[in-house]
């Protein structure tokens, strides 16, 4: 097994079509009815996030971890992850420090 790429969950966003967010979230628990319909069976729940000092968006978010660093530095390391929203039905990129507890999502080798 293995974390995806970014790559792998750009391969997976696509496949999901033009709503990814509505087709990989699970169809109940999210936050003011944002649920998806599962339609690929991916069944994202909205684990929330952590920062070391606190637990934020449960209910409302689900943030994955990919397996690429987006840059180094003195001060730490960002790596690239998707995120859900209730809000939408997206599946966002963006990176940010390592530091962070983020859920993952391994693929069988």
């Amino acid at each position: 097994f293995h974390i995806p790429s970014r790559t792998e969950f750009g391969t997976l966003a696509t496949a999901a079509g033009s709503n990814p967010g509505k087709h990989l979230k699970a169809c109940d628990g999210w936050k003011d009815n944002g649920n998806g319909d599962n339609e690929t069976c991916f069944a994202a729940l909205p684990a929330g996030n952590a920062d070391g000092s606190s637990v934020n968006g449960v209910g409302s978010r689900d943030d994955y971890w990919s397996s690429d660093v987006a840059s180094s530095s003195m001060i730490g390391t960002n790596a690239y992850c998707r995120y859900f929203s209730y809000i939408n039905d997206n599946f966002t990129e963006y990176d940010i420090f390592t530091n962070f507890a983020y859920s993952v999502r391994c693929l069988k080798d």
